[in-house]
């Protein structure tokens, strides 16, 4: 919900702010905040509340509602009239095509590393170790089967934290290397030498 109310308040601000600043700027804004927003994610744990995920939810609203506005802006700043309609279709098939394969390759990563995290964090699980079985909290114990599926269930929950704070933080670093790509985006041009203002009431 904080995100959506975040898209829309970016979305109703976005005219007025790429009328006053320009689309690049209001796009580094967006790509700024969106970044910050994986960050904070990159950060969340298993003991927080609900408080850390609806910030960085408004905040991410924020940052993709300042995006797609200004993107479009300079997708057909370029581009004659009469190609805009075969425009549109190439930059939605893109559109659709990257988030299909973004979320394909992070779903694939998120298994794989929530994956070798189980691995790596059950190594210290030796039934030997008298100091685990006595640290360990009711409910746990390495000598009945309910008690493994118990240690078992928490040590992939715990996996799959860090295997997700991993995965939002590289998709914070990521979304923070887009920054310098915005100087390649040219400006819309002005309107032509000696054209008539519209009059404004």
């Amino acid at each position: 919900m904080t995100r959506g109310v975040g898209s829309l308040i970016a979305f109703l601000s976005v005219p007025m702010l790429v009328a006053r600043f320009g689309p690049r700027r209001v796009l580094l804004v967006g790509v700024l905040l969106s970044s910050y927003a994986l960050w904070q994610m990159g950060q969340f744990d298993l003991s927080m509340t609900a408080a850390p995920i609806m910030i960085s939810g408004f905040i991410q609203g924020l940052g993709t509602g300042l995006l797609f506005a200004p993107l479009n802006v300079l997708a057909y700043a370029k581009l004659a009239p009469i190609h805009r309609t075969e425009g549109t279709i190439v930059s939605t098939m893109a559109r659709s095509l990257g988030s299909s394969a973004g979320i394909s390759l992070l779903q694939a990563m998120l298994i794989r590393d929530s994956a070798a995290a189980h691995s790596g964090l059950t190594t210290h699980i030796t039934a030997t170790d008298p100091v685990l079985r006595w640290a360990l909290p009711q409910g746990f114990s390495l000598q009945s089967a309910p008690g493994l599926a118990a240690l078992n269930g928490e040590i992939t929950r715990q996996g799959s934290m860090i295997s997700y704070d991993a995965l939002f933080s590289g998709m914070a670093i990521g979304c923070l290397l887009l920054a310098p790509s915005l100087l390649l985006l040219k400006p819309p041009p002005g309107p032509p030498p000696g054209a008539p203002e519209m009059a404004v009431d």
